[in-house]
């Protein structure tokens, strides 16, 4: 009656295992055929769809809307999917076959298997079908998107975000790079102009670690020096700013302003330390055009870089 009970349970669990990997990989198919049918709408259908009432259709145009955040939803559920597809499929197989270490077995079964699996069911058929039919697939697979935008919605708004900063940067870096040219491609006569605008472009273009004094170089103050060695130092140095560290630089702690010091030279012992500014620490990756705008909104000069 036990091995009866027990038969029963596994052959119920291979039922519902079997059942559920039907359903992942249907839904696997309809993600991937949907990011061929969806990105392959002609302008011209596009168009058709945004003045028709099928809801369907306004589906469609809504994630179109914004493309960005549709991949992302695509990819993320995908990749969840065929998670799920290749966990249950090891687990199920490893009931229905008695591999016994037999590394070749398990080899063909779980992987070959399962890729063929992936590969033909969950990405070749739907996008072959959804390359000849893309309205009608996607007209199909909008209402899952729909549901998988709303279930992994956190993630995918990480992503959108991710992709758009290197979107900007990426943006950004080719529209210097075109300036750069189109001022080379200028007249010779215009050589003064030319290495202004090309001086204008190239600080735009350059970044925080470029310019940045490296940190041996760099003339600290520690924050246990005495008042004379403080003195002492800003003599040597001639720097009318100096960081202020805690034993060493990975610890900077303030910015001196040696104007702060000039009404307490005469005296022959001052806690110069009441007059240490916060420092203001920035990117090793910030464009100086920004890092000059925040000068002068905080009306600051020194800016320590990290990495």
């Amino acid at each position: 009656m036990i091995n009866h009970i027990a038969i029963s349970n596994n052959l119920l669990e291979i039922i519902i295992g079997t059942i559920t990997l039907i359903v992942l990989l249907f839904l696997s198919a309809v993600m991937s055929g949907s990011e061929i049918a969806l990105f392959s709408l002609t302008n011209s259908t596009k168009s058709k769809l945004k003045n028709s009432t099928k809801q369907s259709h306004k589906r469609i145009i809504y994630l179109l809307s914004n493309p960005e955040r549709l991949l992302a939803t695509i990819l993320t559920a995908n990749s969840f999917i065929n998670i799920a597809f290749v966990i249950i499929f090891v687990w199920i197989s490893n009931f229905i076959f008695d591999f016994q270490n037999n590394k070749i077995l398990i080899f063909i079964v779980q992987t070959i298997i399962g890729t063929i699996l992936i590969l033909l069911v969950g990405e070749v058929l739907p996008k072959t079908f959804a390359t000849h039919k893309s309205l009608k697939f996607a007209e199909f697979s909008s209402i899952f998107l729909i549901v998988a935008h709303y279930i992994f919605a956190p993630i995918i708004s990480i992503l959108t975000k991710i992709s758009s900063i290197i979107k900007v940067r990426n943006k950004n870096s080719l529209k210097f790079n075109e300036l750069s040219d189109a001022i080379d491609l200028a007249s010779d006569q215009l050589d003064e102009e030319k290495k202004l605008l090309k001086g204008i472009v190239q600080f735009a273009s350059t970044r925080a670690n470029e310019i940045i004094i490296p940190r041996i170089d760099v003339k600290v103050i520690d924050i246990r020096d005495s008042f004379q060695k403080v003195v002492q130092t800003i003599k040597e140095t001639g720097y009318s700013r100096m960081p202020v560290i805690r034993n060493n630089f990975d610890h900077v702690i303030g910015i001196l302003y040696i104007k702060d010091l000039l009404p307490h030279l005469h005296k022959s012992d001052f806690k110069w330390q009441s007059l240490i500014r916060p420092p203001y620490f920035v990117p090793e990756t910030k464009f100086i055009n920004d890092l000059l705008e925040d000068f002068q909104q905080k009306k600051i000069h020194m800016a320590i870089v990290v990495d």
